[in-house]
């Protein structure tokens, strides 16, 4: 494909970003999201429970969908020019290492292993073309410290950066922070008995 329109902003990019983001979030921690993910941790069990599995794997796997589509998207008329060779095994490769290194399991591990693959690999790249003291890295450098961070982290964190954890939204911290003190009371039952006990005779 060539002479795309070009449309798609910096600030389009950051807008999409954020809702597929939320998105995401929402859907992880509502009664369908919970619902797959007990299919994922155990098919069997949710069938016994009464969870269809097929459809609501069927459900993710349209609502991915729809996030690839428009993600493809905003990528074609951001670079204008591309081809089916822009999407062969180097982005399956990129997209795959940075879901692993971020936390399959975490919509944040998601977004933060994105961030520090992005770097890594822009910055190994850029050492490629320009070099670093007059000593260039031979080509495929950044491809492999990629690599590298993607086994180093299935040895040393499994799990990934994030494992299962999330980023509290302010909603979370509004509710953490309002949450009522436990306070320990003495019982009142025995006070009128104290009272009368303490009081003096007549």
């Amino acid at each position: 494909m060539i002479g795309v329109p070009q449309t798609t902003t910096l600030l389009a990019l950051l807008l999409w970003s954020l809702i597929f983001v939320a998105a995401a979030y929402v859907f992880k921690f509502s009664r369908r999201g919970l619902r797959l993910q007990s299919t994922r941790e155990n098919d069997r069990a949710a069938r016994s429970v009464g969870v269809s599995v097929p459809w609501e794997r069927g459900i993710a796997f349209t609502l991915s969908g729809f996030v690839c589509g428009v993600a493809g998207a905003l990528y074609g008329h951001y670079f204008v020019t591309f081809s089916p060779y822009d999407f062969y095994f180097d982005m399956t490769f990129l997209t795959i290492a940075m879901l692993v290194v971020g936390g399959m399991a975490s919509v944040t591990g998601a977004v933060v292993g994105t961030y520090f693959l992005m770097i890594v690999f822009t910055a190994f790249q850029r050492l490629e073309v320009n070099g670093l003291f007059d000593a260039k890295p031979p080509s495929g450098t950044a491809n492999l410290v990629m690599a590298l961070a993607l086994l180093g982290t299935m040895i040393f964190r499994p799990a990934g950066i994030m494992g299962t954890r999330e980023i509290p939204w302010i909603g979370d911290l509004r509710r953490r922070r309002g949450r009522p003190a436990v306070v320990l009371s003495r019982p009142q039952t025995d006070a009128p008995a104290e009272a009368a006990d303490m009081s003096p005779a007549r």
